[in-house]
């Protein structure tokens, strides 16, 4: 598969020109043009960063691109209930324990509402791109599952029926992006709901966001020897559900 982010560019260009704004567009949210990915080329220096400005078309396109290469397992994106699991397991408030620390996740958390996204973060304003997968050790699961929490958010699977609970866009994404979590208007870290999937908005399917990616599943169906691995939790447990959602099957 090749992104080339060159649509995403002309709008943009066309925005700054004009100063309009259309639905007709093709739907993003980004303003700098160094992290855009160019005829298959990811932005220089920027290799270990998440890919984002995908839809949700794009990326379970690329997980059957994956299977085709791969004979492992099945590779797709997410149920609501698998990534809640992967969250917080069976009993943890946050994705690495029971203590809020607003410095693990990548999120504009804390800052207050009105900002640019072209001001880079310099202590004062809300991060402006995002940042290295791995960059921040201290927010990943006990699992080892990094950034599951802020950098971007990230789609699940097509017709889960969890969607119908926000308005059914078209699709819905998790964990909120680094623009995501702006909640503070009196400049203070208030923390965030422990057990939360943050966000988890509909979106429709044909958005492109600079903070909006996607982390895909491996079902071992096909891998004898992985399956007889002990589980960790049982994926089944519903104390964690968010009151809303329970009611889904």
């Amino acid at each position: 598969m090749t992104k080339d982010d060159t649509d995403v560019l002309k709008v943009i260009r066309k925005r700054a020109k004009t100063r309009s704004f259309s639905t007709a567009d093709i739907p993003y949210r980004i303003e700098d043009e160094s992290t855009l990915w160019r005829k298959g080329a990811y932005p220089k220096g920027l290799q270990n960063h998440p890919v984002a400005l995908v839809t949700l078309h794009d990326a379970t396109n690329f997980g059957n691109w994956l299977n085709e290469k791969n004979k492992t397992g099945t590779f797709r994106l997410p149920t609501w209930n698998e990534w809640m699991v992967t969250a917080y397991g069976k009993s943890r408030k946050y994705p690495w324990g029971d203590d809020w620390d607003h410095t693990r996740i990548h999120s504009s958390h804390g800052f207050k509402l009105s900002f640019s996204l072209d001001e880079k973060s310099n202590g004062k304003n809300p991060p402006y791109r995002t940042e290295a997968v791995k960059e921040r050790k201290s927010g990943k699961t006990p699992e080892g599952i990094y950034g599951i929490l802020g950098n971007v958010g990230e789609y699940i699977i097509a017709g889960d029926p969890t969607a119908d609970n926000y308005f059914n866009l078209g699709s819905r994404s998790m964990g909120g992006g680094f623009t995501d979590i702006v909640w503070s208007t009196d400049d203070k870290l208030h923390p965030l709901p422990p057990r939360h999937d943050y966000w988890g908005y509909s979106h429709h399917s044909t958005a492109r966001k600079c903070d909006l990616g996607f982390r895909l599943v491996l079902v071992l169906e096909n891998n004898k020897t992985m399956l007889k691995h002990e589980r960790l939790f049982e994926q089944r447990n519903k104390a964690w559900m968010m009151e809303n959602a329970k009611s889904s099957k």
